[in-house]
């Protein structure tokens, strides 16, 4: 009896990790994650040239001058995979440790690497650092706490984002009671200071905890559950939609539109995995896992990339477009590269030394994998 009881055990764990396995990927929001990086390297590109390197030219007439929205487009994507992967944990505290450690084992191994990569380059090149290249500064920014200019210029997003994951992790330990009042408290004040009932951006804790920019992680997650609840049968006009609103280049002041076009792209693409079976490219597949490290190693890439060419005086012979084309290119293989042999081996040892190996686990992970 004992040794039909394990059989039959082991044939039910192996169908539930088939199950997981065989629920559609979201890989058309990979797409979605390549073009928002793609957007903000785009946005840096141009403003460097003009500013910079190639003082009034205006690349492609300036169509990516708002591409820092594609920042609006990560929080709201964030938002969405973590309520779609861990909604079902939210009150279950022993998962909260799995969770918190995941998140961490995500950002920081290629974060950390990148940022010494550029404390090193800013001491070996003095002429490279900035006016605020100091100890505090370098401790503030390997600890992720919230600055206007840490040493990786992009990376105060990441802040925002391990604010977003303390939050989640609070409900996932705590039950779902004072899970609804966390979060609600957290929610209430944040739009009371966006529409400036109260006022708390002259004191920048408060500002930080608070900000209108952690309302677009909380659009990511009602994305989600939308998602989990409701099929749409025509996706495809969602995103045309959501397009529409997030490219309308509205002002920074109102950034909040471009998260509501975000949402609207993703609920889109994710029914069209979901109901449509409509798969993203394998190309822009590539990009969106690779886009993390497009994001943080962009801003040092263009700018060496740039140097380089224009020493060798490839915007006379060439022309500025092609140049500053180039430098795009270069900079999103360089980044490519990074990821394939820098960024995935070392997240993958480090979840592998702090994460529980369970079936369960590995599966998740690989879901959660395009955040």
């Amino acid at each position: 009896m004992m040794y039909v009881t394990i059989w039959l055990t082991s044939i039910l764990e192996v169908e539930m990790e088939k199950e997981l396995q065989a629920k559609p990927k979201l890989d058309l929001l990979q797409l979605g994650r390549a073009m928002a990086a793609i957007l903000v390297l785009m946005y840096h590109l141009t403003s460097k040239v003009s500013d910079v390197y190639i003082p009034g030219y205006n690349f492609l007439n300036g169509i990516f001058r708002n591409g820092q929205t594609g920042v609006d487009f990560f929080f709201v994507l964030s938002g969405f995979i973590i309520y779609y992967t861990q909604s079902k944990n939210i009150g279950k505290k022993d998962r909260a440790s799995k969770f918190i450690f995941s998140r961490l084992a995500r950002v920081y191994p290629i974060y950390l690497f990148i940022t010494i990569t550029f404390i090193i380059a800013y001491v070996i090149f003095p002429d490279m650092q900035k006016d605020n290249f100091s100890v505090a500064v370098i401790i503030k920014s390997l600890l992720l706490i919230p600055q206007t200019k840490p040493i990786d210029p992009v990376a105060w997003t990441l802040s925002y984002e391990m604010l977003f994951y303390l939050m989640f992790f609070s409900i996932i330990l705590f039950d779902k009671k004072k899970s609804k009042i966390i979060i609600s408290t957290w929610v209430i004040i944040t739009l009371l200071n966006t529409i400036n009932i109260i006022n708390v951006q002259e004191i920048p804790v408060l500002n930080f905890l608070f900000s209108n920019l952690n309302l677009e992680f909380i659009i990511g997650c009602f994305s989600a559950y939308v998602v989990k609840k409701h099929e749409f049968k025509q996706p495809v006009f969602l995103v045309i939609i959501g397009t529409v609103i997030f490219f309308i280049p509205w002002s920074m002041d109102i950034r909040i539109l471009y998260a509501i076009g975000a949402m609207f792209i993703v609920i889109g693409f994710a029914n069209m995995n979901l109901y449509k079976h409509i798969r993203s490219p394998k190309l822009f597949v590539y990009l969106g896992d690779a886009s993390y490290s497009i994001y943080l190693s962009h801003w040092m890439s263009l700018a060496v990339i740039l140097k380089v060419l224009l020493k060798l005086n490839l915007d006379k012979s060439l022309g500025s477009f092609i140049t500053v084309s180039i430098t795009a290119i270069l900079s999103i293989g360089v980044s490519c590269f990074i990821y394939s042999f820098i960024e995935k081996p070392l997240t993958k040892y480090v979840k592998a030394k702090i994460i529980t190996k369970t079936k369960y686990t590995n599966v998740e992970l690989n879901l959660s994998e395009i955040d």
